[in-house]
């Protein structure tokens, strides 16, 4: 008995009696039809008709769930559902019998070209009656007039033809061939192959960016992303912000809901101290025993193997793009005094000159409490909080202005070792106010501070002084210590205590002079929070902490006990534990044992611990969030070391396969004999590979070198602009950008390069650097 074939070929003589069981996998195969099985599987009892019927029906399905590939007409596109060219019963019958006569001679011939005639002219009555113009509706493809009405379609037979290939045009000209050639590519589109690869594109997406069917936002963060592919070291300025969907007028309404800005500014009280009269007074906030000034070795190595000296005394600045250094940089090295506790950019700043805060002290912080331990108990010292104002201009531009200190704040309260400015991006509409800071002290208490802008002095040395005497608002626990916090929203934010717990504050609803209870109040680990991260705006209520205990955990912050997820760890716990959220990649960043830090999906928290990003030990990281979804999706990652790595996110979760890339911004060494600090330039871009630091040692660095903070510029327009504070008092300034390190054209010659006109990389450029990778 003969089983029927596809794609019209002669049927086969069978010696069993019984029909043979239907193969799904290997129909499929032959059909160029997508592999359905399970609760799809052919039934032997099924009709032809109901299965053609459905086959077509799982074909469109299959093809409209993908996000990247939209089929055209039906009835054009695509060789399973276009309608077919009719046969009448003559031509199908000399065909059938031309194809039987090669395989028996006589009567055999003659009964199978019978049986194949029958059958073939069943097969176009039921395609002339089942087409998708029936099944579907009228295709509105086939009714606009960009098509050709009286080009003829494409028949089965000719693709069933063995070694033709495909249809050849009959019309000469390129617009029959770029017909052609779309038809052969549609045709590559719904071959099983291709379905399966959009199928685990679609899967990959949703792991990564999220369901872009639930949450439209998923493809936009996607196709913000996609831009950075090639970025390997950098990122670069024509890219970042540039499939950003922001609107100010609606950041700018959110903004103004909080109102506990107006309630606080009244209680805060500063006072203006004078350098002549109040002389020892401020001495108190400074070296008790006068130090030297800075020597430090920086620039492009000369003839002789030696660098340029430079003497940086305290509050003084050099310029990376002087004549005797870099050519084609823009940025300053900055000399702040002492061992840098914490920096953070000033927020909703829209004209060239940015504000960067400093936090410092000169002096060690006693315990005010002897019978508990130094992280335990408050600890009080003078310190500072140091605004400088960074002239942000055009790169190649000569003569660039250095950065001023704008003014600084002095506080007894210890050391500010945690400083957030009020998150948002729509410019500030009170002149004469930079903005509104968040500072977390070591006394264990955080403060909103108001910071006034003033005008550009001449030098540093010119700047006001004001002794903070009361901040806007002060938020404190009785029982336990604020060790860490993080911004939830504009007037939110969450607290890690020392005893494990998480405090949730809400602005709005305080009042300033009094302690509040907190929003809300949990514990989340069995020891001291070593650091937290909001995973706003995306996941508004879930937060990331990192404690002394070892664990990592992501909680909700609505029900923070049921909630809890424990992190997958494979390695070794590290002492120094920064998390940073890029809203881009919708990963979190963290450091695992101290071989690097890694870049978990927030969807694979449960998986897998995602993969290193980054060699560096990871002491102090940070992330763009600026506009909401981030301006770039690069990492600045900084270690004990005294290099600062820059990492791309993204480029693998777009190829899987790639080699994971780093580049390193700058080095600081120290030598302790001479005093003289050495920061080293140009380095190549590296591959991130796994070393297990513990089996070979690790060396010890004095703490000159460390890098204690890194954070990114979070402005929209200036987001390729990095600083990054170390131990010994420097604090580096600079755009990071791939446009900034190309060389401008000397005057008078034509076509000015990237670097001057702020445009990325030429595409030949771009596809030689993924050719190396």
């Amino acid at each position: 008995m003969a089983t029927k074939q596809g794609n019209g070929e002669a049927a086969g003589a069978s010696s069993s009696a019984a029909t043979t069981p239907s193969r799904p996998k290997r129909q499929a195969v032959i059909q160029r039809k997508p592999i359905v099985l399970g609760d799809y599987a052919t039934d032997s009892d099924e009709s032809e008709t109901s299965r053609r019927e459905r086959r077509l029906m799982n074909e469109l399905e299959a093809l409209d769930s993908s996000d990247k590939f939209l089929p055209p007409s039906r009835a054009k596109a695509t060789p399973k559902t276009r309608k077919q060219k009719p046969r009448t019963p003559k031509e199908a019958s000399t065909k059938a019998s031309t194809k039987a006569s090669t395989r028996a001679p006589g009567k055999a011939s003659t009964k199978s070209s019978a049986k194949a005639a029958t059958q073939v002219s069943k097969e176009s009555d039921s395609d002339e009656a089942e087409t998708p113009a029936e099944l579907y509706g009228e295709d509105p493809d086939e009714q606009s007039s960009d098509g050709d009405p009286d080009e003829e379609e494409p028949s089965d037979e000719d693709d069933e033809d063995g070694g033709t290939g495909p249809t050849t045009p009959t019309k000469k000209g390129s617009a029959s061939r770029a017909r052609a050639a779309k038809q052969k590519k549609l045709k590559g589109m719904n071959t099983p192959v291709a379905l399966h690869r959009r199928m685990i594109r679609r899967m990959k997406d949703i792991s990564y960016w999220g369901d872009h069917e639930v949450d439209p936002m998923a493809l936009k963060r996607k196709e913000a992303a996609r831009p950075f592919i090639y970025d390997i070291s950098a990122p670069a300025r024509a890219h970042v912000g540039s499939g950003l969907d922001f609107d100010i007028e609606k950041e700018a309404q959110e903004l103004a809901k909080g109102v506990y800005i107006e309630r606080m500014t009244p209680f805060q009280g500063t006072t203006l101290l004078d350098k002549v009269a109040d002389a020892s007074e401020i001495a108190k906030y400074y070296w008790q025993i006068p130090k030297k000034p800075l020597t430090l070795l920086l620039g492009p190595f000369t003839k002789s193997g030696q660098q340029k000296k430079f003497q940086l005394k305290i509050h003084e600045s050099i310029s990376l793009s002087a004549p005797e250094l870099f050519h084609g940089k823009n940025g300053w090295v900055i000399n702040c005094g002492n061992e840098i506790q914490s920096l953070d950019w000033a927020t909703r700043q829209c004209s060239d000159n940015q504000f960067l805060a400093i936090g410092t002290k000169f002096q060690e912080a006693k315990p005010a409490i002897k019978d508990l331990p130094p992280g335990f108990a408050p600890c009080v010292c003078p310190s500072q909080i140091q605004i400088w104002r960074i002239p942000i201009s055009k790169p190649n531009t000569t003569p660039k202005p250095p950065p001023v200190l704008d003014h600084t704040l002095l506080t007894d309260w210890g050391a500010p070792t945690e400083i957030k400015w009020r998150p948002g991006n729509a410019p500030i509409e009170e002149k004469g106010i930079i903005g509104h800071l968040m500072a977390l002290f070591e006394d264990g208490q955080a403060r909103l501070i108001e910071v006034k802008e003033h005008s550009p002095s001449q030098s540093s040395s010119t700047a006001p002084i004001y002794k903070l005497e009361e901040p806007m608002q002060t938020l404190y626990l009785n029982d336990t210590l604020f060790t860490v916090f993080t911004w939830i929203n504009h007037h939110t934010l969450a607290f890690g205590c020392a005893n494990g717990s998480v405090a949730i504050y809400d602005l709005n609803v305080t009042l300033p002079g009094r302690e509040h209870l907190p929003k809300s109040y949990h514990y989340i680990a069995a020891s001291y929070i070593c650091s937290i991260c909001s995973l706003a705006p995306s996941f508004p209520d879930m937060v990331a902490t990192y404690s002394m205990d070892g664990s990592f955990n992501m909680h909700d912050i609505r029900e923070p006990g049921i909630s809890n997820t424990l992190s997958h760890r494979t390695r070794t716990v590290a002492m120094s534990t920064p998390v940073a959220w890029c809203e881009m990649a919708q990963s979190l960043c963290y450091p695992e044992d101290l071989s690097g830090v890694l870049c978990m999906g927030i969807r694979k928290a449960k998986k897998s611990g995602g993969f290193l990003c980054s060699n560096n030990p990871g002491d102090t990281i940070a992330a763009s969030t600026g506009c909401g979804t981030g301006l770039h999706p690069f990492l600045l990652n900084g270690g004990r070391d005294g290099k600062v790595r820059i990492a791309n996110l993204v480029r693998k979760y777009f190829y899987s396969k790639c080699q994971a890339m780093q580049q390193v911004w700058f080095q600081l060494e120290y030598a302790p004999t001479t005093g003289f600090f050495r920061m080293l330039d140009g380095f190549k871009p590296e591959m991130v590979v796994h070393r297990n630091r513990v089996a070979v040692g690790l060396p010890f660095y004095t703490y000159h070198t460390n890098i204690t903070k890194v954070g990114w510029n979070n402005n929209l327009g200036y987001g390729t602009w990095a600083a990054a504070g170390t131990g010994g008092g420097l604090v580096r300034v600079e755009d990071v950008s791939l446009d900034v390190h190309q060389v401008a054209p000397a005057a008078g010659q034509d076509g000015a390069g990237a670097g001057a006109n702020g445009e990325g990389p030429e595409p030949e450029d771009v596809e030689m650097e993924m050719e190396m990778d």
